[in-house]
């Protein structure tokens, strides 16, 4: 495959000119993807920096394939989206997106009879966000200065999963040797943490709401405020619901195509 720069340089013209032709054909053959042949779509922002900030996409989640994109994040950005959107009269099924109560409004508004599901990436981290306000709370409590220390040392592996540590910087063992230093209710919270990733790898809806349940009585019943309005927040907003393994594609992740959706999903209540 040639780069751009090879092109230029087999063409003899600048870079400049083949960045332009190249820009000018994707312009043409992807600028406006056809919608009518959706059915699952993933909404989600991303960051690009303080130069260029928010971009709102738009993704299909039986192909992979980005189908808009917006400049800016909240409902605003999307409004081209859902014009486009109701023109190609599309019949969509589900739709993956974060936690965020603007964007379950402005879903159910335009998509009234699609199944609004969340994705595994945005509920970990909603609860990794709750994780740290408890470790906060208690390094602001402590009086012990060697707990403040463990405390502090365990920022960032308490919020990593598991799978992720890093074996050159001994993680594990940092953090297996940290564990039983820490507060009982911050290491109760980080094994809850650990335990639900379990929810996506059962095999079927029956055996998922299953172990949720199970870890939705663990959380609450464990007394810690943090844990119990994770568990509590999502029931409050009315049919938001975990994303069930059906779904399984998020704007980073792979997903086999062409599966049906499923009929039910995986509620936090």
């Amino acid at each position: 495959m040639m780069t751009l720069a090879d092109v230029a340089r087999h063409l003899q013209l600048s870079w400049d000119v083949v960045k332009g032709i190249v820009g000018d054909d994707l312009q043409r053959r992807f600028a406006k993807p056809k919608l009518r042949s959706l059915k699952r779509i993933a909404i989600d922002e991303i960051y690009l920096g303080k130069k260029h900030k928010f971009l709102m996409i738009v993704m299909d989640l039986d192909s992979g394939r980005i189908v808009f994109v917006g400049d800016g994040k909240g409902q605003k950005s999307l409004e081209p989206f859902w014009r486009r959107l109701k023109h190609s009269r599309a019949m969509i099924a589900a739709v993956a997106a974060d936690l965020s109560p603007a964007y379950s409004a402005a879903i159910r508004k335009h998509l009234p009879n699609a199944q609004l599901v969340f994705d595994r990436f945005h509920l970990v981290k909603l609860l990794n966000e709750h994780l740290t306000d408890l470790r906060r709370e208690l390094h602001r409590e402590a009086t012990d200065q060697l707990q403040k220390q463990v405390l502090k040392g365990t920022r960032w592996l308490l919020v990593k999963h598991s799978a992720d540590l890093d074996p050159k910087r001994d993680e594990r063992q940092r953090l297996k040797e940290a564990l039983p230093q820490l507060n009982e209710s911050l290491a109760t919270a980080y094994y809850l943490k650990e335990g639900l990733a379990q929810v996506w790898v059962q095999e079927n809806q029956t055996a998922a709401r299953i172990v949720l349940d199970r870890w939705i009585a663990t959380a609450t019943s464990s007394g810690i405020r943090q844990l119990m309005k994770f568990t509590a927040n999502p029931p409050r907003r009315n049919s938001q619901l975990v994303r069930p393994p059906h779904l399984d594609r998020t704007l980073g992740g792979n997903q086999q195509q062409n599966q049906t959706p499923p009929t039910t999903s995986l509620r936090l209540s």
